[in-house]
């Protein structure tokens, strides 16, 4: 599988700037929404067995950026 950030409550210049140096690295960068929030995070990364789940986030936002890292191998780490 292919190296993955996931953004949760990110600027649209920071998640592009993220989106423009972590392609150098073939990362996918995925914004992920906040009505999204409730997901799994094995269904945002696609791992095989996770499925939406039906609900939706309708909470606050976060107040500070979160990124989370799925898919990397050793030298990536």
């Amino acid at each position: 599988m292919k190296p993955t950030l996931l953004c949760y409550h990110i600027t649209a210049k920071d998640y592009n700037k993220l989106k423009s140096l972590l392609a150098l690295l073939n990362f996918e960068v995925l914004l992920v929404e906040p009505s999204d929030y409730m997901q799994a995070i094995g269904y945002l990364v696609s791992l095989p067995g996770y499925l939406r789940a039906p609900a939706h986030y309708t909470g606050p936002d976060f107040t500070e950026s979160m990124l989370l890292m799925a898919h990397m191998n050793d030298a990536q780490t």
